[in-house]
């Protein structure tokens, strides 16, 4: 019986939320969402605090309703919530534009060019290149640090708990850490857009 603070591979916490949602939906709660919403805000999805409930509520809903489409041959079930995440927060930025008075100072002053969005074909494009990158350029070793790394508050996991759970030395943790730093800041660099371009 898994803990939420015992690791679950992808593959076996698919299967309990698909067979059993009340023992899966914890776990998936514990070590995989709060992964996700780091990786939203780090690839340009900012979101409130208060926020942050209601986000992980929706994705969690999601996740179970659609997890017989997870296949973890095709990649990590975090990658592949962060798809659905990702969708979630257009959706709901586009409904918030929607649902926001005319008469709103934002919608007159808005600038006519702006950075790459959730809303903009690059900011699109930007996002599938990240997720891309994540699950087919990085190595298993370099993806678990990118996702811990993500989930830590600070965003920078503890070196020797990535050794412990890795099995490698610190070296290996600093290099893996370096490439998947460097795989992600390409793919970010490459959509920065810059006011008025």
């Amino acid at each position: 019986m898994h803990s939420p603070y015992t690791p679950i591979s992808d593959r076996s916490l698919a299967h309990l939320i698909e067979q059993q949602p009340d023992r899966g939906i914890p776990l998936l709660r514990a070590h995989r969402v709060p992964i996700v919403l780091a990786l939203l805000i780090r690839t340009g999805y900012p979101f409130q605090p208060a926020e942050r409930d209601e986000i992980a509520s929706d994705l969690i809903s999601e996740t179970w309703r659609c997890i017989e489409r997870f296949d973890p041959a095709k990649g990590t079930l975090i990658t592949w919530m962060y798809s659905i995440a990702r969708v979630q927060m257009i959706e709901r930025r586009n409904a918030e534009r929607l649902t926001r008075p005319c008469s709103d100072l934002r919608d007159r002053n808005e600038p006519a060019a702006v950075p790459a969005s959730a809303r903009s074909v690059p900011g699109w494009m930007r996002d599938e290149s990240v997720r891309r990158v994540i699950e087919h350029e990085m190595s298993a070793r370099e993806r678990a640090v990118t996702e811990q790394d993500a989930a830590s508050p600070n965003g920078r996991a503890d070196t020797k708990q990535l050794q412990i759970e890795l099995a490698c030395s610190a070296n290996a943790i600093y290099q893996a850490r370096k490439r998947a730093h460097a795989k992600l800041l390409r793919v970010l660099n490459r959509f920065t857009w810059k006011k008025g371009a």
